[in-house]
């Protein structure tokens, strides 16, 4: 839920939404906090704190300093800091990383008020303030600075995290130390050049619950971003290679097609038998194909404990993988080269992923394993509800070089019954083919234009 303007009341606090013509000195502090350095790619509050190891403002008005000696922790990743001052303390929060980790409101608990930014997330502001309301206790070093790194989704991690943290390289450093919460590629020592000092650990951190808040001494927080970067391309791709070994190379004239195969949600119910019908027509045809099944990528850092359900992702790679087992076995006599990715591990399903000529996918983490990494044609499928929001420009933009993806018609997509999480979620509803021979042909049809024209 966000806010553009107005009045209204969350945890006891009156709660004003600024917009951007609102002529506030508080909109001028967010707006100095949250510009980026760069392009889109670190807050210079982040690189603030990276350069002093402190986190300071000055106040609206009367320009008074205050720094910050605590730091609140969601569990979405979003942060609160508290500045100590004479008269109580006043609370600076951010957004989850899909905004960078932008500040997004000032929270007076003396005065039961919060002034919201623009962007602001009036969910988190509103978990927060009931936090604050309970008087949180934090002890401990308030001068000490730690940067909090990783994501679970490492599509979030390569497009709000890893090009700022690239940024911080050619950094001095101030600060106390940098932890990891998860690493799905590889681990963040070897995809960074951080100084030797702060070599990353894997921990959190946690002092203390409360609630779904913890409770951190000094200043806790993300460098945050909201491109995928070239640069974070290459060192993504140059790394994952590094750790892959090998992959063989193409046989002269030959097209690598990427198909992704999904069962977890936001799946076509009937995507089997409209890959079994492409793959015959692929096996026919004058061109040579070879083919990336690539499907749920384990983590790297998956047995690492505490981080994740090891049985879900366990399960989730072998549904895949026993879909892709069918489908080999549907194609096994056409004169298809199939390479099964599907019980891969992250880095080398996005180093293997590198080497195709064009892609054909589900929207999502599945598009950006490719998409937002390698400036090559994609065909994505997708439900209705977010195939009505035209996103091909939009996920495009989200990483440079990056080529607009094409999408399958609407007439194409059903809705469809399914069992799978999350389906009273729109954005998250299972979809099928209304007609898999006639989207088999659209596929087909896509390849040969975009890919097999040389």
């Amino acid at each position: 839920m966000r806010m553009e303007s107005g009045n209204t009341r969350i945890s006891g606090m009156d709660i004003l939404g600024l917009s951007q013509s609102d002529d506030d000195p508080h909109l001028a502090l967010f707006d100095r906090l949250n510009a980026f350095t760069r392009g889109r790619q670190l807050r210079r509050y982040q690189r603030d704190i990276w350069l002093s190891g402190r986190f300071t403002i000055e106040l609206p008005g009367n320009r008074e300093p205050r720094q910050a000696d605590g730091t609140l922790l969601a569990e979405v990743k979003a942060y609160a800091w508290r500045f100590p001052g004479a008269e109580g303390p006043l609370w600076l929060t951010s957004t989850g990383p899909n905004l960078g980790y932008a500040i997004s409101a000032m929270i007076n608990p003396k005065d039961k008020t919060i002034i919201l930014a623009p962007d602001g997330d009036v969910e988190i502001t509103a978990l927060f303030a009931r936090a604050i309301t309970g008087n949180p206790s934090i002890a401990g070093n308030p001068s000490e600075a730690i940067l909090l790194a990783g994501h679970e989704n490492f599509a979030h991690f390569i497009w709000n995290e890893l090009p700022a943290l690239l940024e911080l390289e050619s950094l001095d450093a101030k600060i106390s130390a940098v932890h990891t919460t998860f690493e799905p590629i590889l681990p963040l020592g070897r995809l960074t050049r951080l100084p030797s000092s702060l070599t990353p650990r894997p921990s959190i951190l946690a002092r203390g619950w409360m609630d779904t808040v913890l409770v951190q001494p000094g200043v806790l927080f993300s460098a945050g971003s909201t491109l995928v970067t070239r640069q974070t391309q290459n060192r993504v791709l140059e790394r994952c290679r590094s750790e892959t070994g090998p992959i063989p190379l193409k046989t002269a004239g030959t097209k690598r097609i990427w198909i992704s195969l999904r069962r977890l949600y936001r799946t076509a119910s009937n995507e089997l038998d409209v890959f079994t019908r492409l793959l015959e027509m692929l096996g026919r045809a004058e061109r040579r194909f070879e083919i990336l099944l690539d499907g749920y990528s384990l983590p790297q850092d998956l047995s690492f404990s505490g981080r994740y359900n090891i049985p879900w992702q366990e399960a989730q790679n072998r549904l895949v993988a026993d879909l892709a087992a069918m489908l080999i076995a549907a194609a096994g006599h056409t004169k298809l080269t199939i390479h099964d990715l599907t019980r891969c591990n992250l880095a080398t399903a996005l180093a293997w992923a590198a080497t195709a000529d064009a892609y054909i996918c589900h929207h999502g983490t599945q598009q950006h394993k490719i998409g937002w990494l390698n400036a090559v044609p994609g065909l994505v499928h997708v439900n209705r509800h977010i195939l009505a929001t035209h996103p091909g420009r939009w996920t495009a933009e989200q990483a440079e070089g990056a080529i607009p993806p094409d999408y399958m018609p609407e007439e194409m997509i059903g809705d469809t019954r399914s069992d799978n999480a999350r389906q009273d979620m729109p954005y998250f509803q299972d979809y099928c083919f209304t007609d898999p021979q006639k989207a088999a042909d659209i596929m087909f049809a896509f390849l040969l234009e975009k890919c097999c024209r040389t």
